[in-house]
């Protein structure tokens, strides 16, 4: 994996609570986990800082990810 910038994870269970979802994406669309990772925490990135609530975070970049891997 590439190495992400010490803010974007919390703790290392949020890193693999991200981690699956990359891994997920990437075996579901025929990507690589590198591709899929960065357009995961670029998205990631945008996202948080205006996220109130950080449960869903995973779901919401999930989605954005997948739509940007179909079009």
């Amino acid at each position: 994996m590439i190495p992400a910038d010490d803010f974007l994870y919390e703790d290392d269970s949020e890193r693999k609570h991200h981690s699956s979802a990359i891994r997920r994406i990437a075996e579901n669309s025929g990507n690589s986990v590198e591709k899929v990772e960065k357009l995961y925490e670029e998205n990631l990135r945008k996202l948080k800082p205006r996220a109130r609530v950080k449960d869903f975070l995973s779901i919401l970049v999930s989605r954005e990810v997948e739509a940007i891997l179909r079009s």
